[in-house]
């Protein structure tokens, strides 16, 4: 649990230490929130222009998807452990092969 105090976040759970802000406010802006400021989706390997890979509960059951087309990255890994070549899957499924490749880090990341 955290507290802004003076501009920084005070970590209430450890007697008071200073967390840093800018560290907190990257990770918080990995959650897409809806119109009443709701968390409905997480970008969980987001940096600045990557937003590849979603949790989404409404989709998939909240498993990882390629966020472009909500498909899900089990069925890109499944099809590259079955021995399909990543252009073929990225052809079949109109991706770029940077989509195949975050699917496949996110999966073996699991």
């Amino acid at each position: 649990m955290f507290l802004e105090k003076y501009g920084e976040f005070v970590n209430l759970n450890r007697s008071g230490q200073i967390a840093i802000a800018k560290f907190l406010e990257e990770h918080l802006n990995r959650i897409e929130l809806d119109d009443m400021n709701l968390p409905i989706r997480l970008y969980p390997f987001e940096t600045d222009t990557n937003k590849i890979i979603a949790i989404d509960p409404r989709i998939a059951f909240g498993r990882p998807i390629i966020a472009s087309r909500g498909i899900s990255t089990m069925a890109i890994i499944d099809r590259v452990n079955a021995g399909e070549r990543e252009e073929e899957i990225a052809e079949d499924y109109g991706l770029d092969s940077r989509d195949v490749e975050e699917a496949i880090v996110c999966e073996q990341a699991a």
